[in-house]
């Protein structure tokens, strides 16, 4: 099953909102917008979400772990 292009970028905006409750924006600039999720032990963990876009539309996201600032494990 095939979906055109334009059926699913409000499908991964979506999904970004059902599970992380950010709203993405529609039209976009940026190639990638950085949102934090959680911080531990005072920082020294982070959990962000970094969401791409291509032409203004969100395209893909990925969930990743940052210790110390370095990032070191991706989740999703």
């Amino acid at each position: 099953m095939t979906f055109p292009k334009d059926d699913l970028t409000p499908l991964i905006s979506a999904e970004i909102k059902e599970f992380y409750g950010i709203t993405v924006p529609e039209n976009t600039e940026e190639e990638e917008i950085v949102y934090p999720l959680s911080t531990f032990l005072w920082g020294m963990f982070q959990t962000k979400l970094h969401v791409h876009f291509l032409y203004g539309k969100a395209v893909n996201y990925s969930t990743c772990m940052y210790c110390f600032k370095f990032r070191f494990r991706q989740i999703f």
